[in-house]
């Protein structure tokens, strides 16, 4: 016999042995050996189809999930006489494996949604990307809701970075009413064990740039202007520096040059009083690619 956290600890990696494990287990209780048998059964076709290529990556993501879900529930289901009596395995340790497991296929989840963001970048215009892209649209879209699930279900406080990316996944696949709850989860959380200036000014940066999406301008600056640090700090020179930059990028974009301007005159100001010589000079030559790429008027004179 083994302790329900043994086996909940084991769902992620291994969920055909706890299958067979819990056949063997309940072969006296036939109610629940028959929907251990039907799960068994559908884990088995789930697997067949996947090794012939009749699945795509998002029905079989979908189906693994559901059936380990479906193994939890039926773990915590079961009655103590099934399961080995360790003096650690009290109630409160009983909870935290469901809660332990499920967090490990959270953690998957995230770094599967941030490798296809990463390849998504390198895609062109290119036909066979463009159709490659809609493609990892719908399995980021997939993704984001088995996050989602599993921290509903267990409880799970995700971290500011983690609210950011399931937020700029909504935004790039235009499920913008998620997208906007999600930024301001990301932004109203607070951990400072985790949490970092840097992670939540790149959520405020990611909800500042959703509202000019959104034609919410004005509110998108709000954003922008309460992400800039105080102080004189080398990190607030830099990060100000770089807010200032997507400042200047958006008003352009709109037409609103004086705003952009005096934007562009703040981020420059702030690279300025960079000390590293090659920081400086890397963040100089992104503000001026971005004054070209803009187009501003020529009436007005760069600062």
């Amino acid at each position: 016999m083994q302790s329900k956290i043994e086996l909940k600890r084991q769902i992620g990696k291994k969920p055909d042995d706890i299958l067979d494990y819990l056949e063997n287990l309940l072969e006296d209780d036939s109610t629940i050996l028959n929907l251990i048998l039907t799960i068994k059964s559908n884990f088995q076709h789930i697997k067949s189809q996947n090794m012939q290529g009749l699945l795509s990556f998002e029905d079989y993501n979908r189906s693994m999930t559901k059936i380990r879900l479906n193994i939890l529930d039926i773990i915590d289901e079961l009655p103590d006489k099934y399961f080995v009596a360790k003096q650690e395995a009290h109630t409160e340790i009983e909870k935290s494996a469901g809660h332990d497991t499920a967090l490990f296929e959270v953690s998957k989840l995230i770094r599967d949604l941030s490798k296809i963001n990463v390849a998504q970048t390198k895609l062109t215009n290119d036909y066979k990307d463009v159709k490659a892209g809609k493609q990892m649209n719908i399995q980021k879209q997939i993704i984001n809701d088995q996050i989602i699930k599993f921290a509903e279900i267990y409880n799970i406080i995700l971290s500011v970075s983690e609210y950011t990316l399931i937020a700029d996944t909504f935004r790039s696949t235009a499920d913008y009413a998620k997208a906007e709850v999600y930024y301001k989860k990301a932004i109203d959380h607070t951990d400072a064990y985790t949490d970092s200036a840097v992670a939540k000014i790149a959520a405020i940066r990611g909800y500042a740039l959703f509202l000019y999406q959104m034609n919410r301008p004005e509110e998108g600056l709000a954003q922008f202007e309460s992400a800039i640090l105080e102080g004189e700090s080398q990190q607030a020179q830099v990060l100000n520096g770089l807010t200032y930059n997507l400042i200047f990028t958006e008003e352009a974009i709109i037409k609103n040059y004086e705003s952009a301007v005096a934007a562009y005159a703040k981020a420059k100001a702030c690279f300025l009083n960079v000390n590293d010589l090659s920081v400086r000079r890397n963040h100089m030559i992104e503000l001026e690619n971005a004054w070209v790429n803009n187009i501003i008027p020529k009436h007005y004179t760069r600062p």
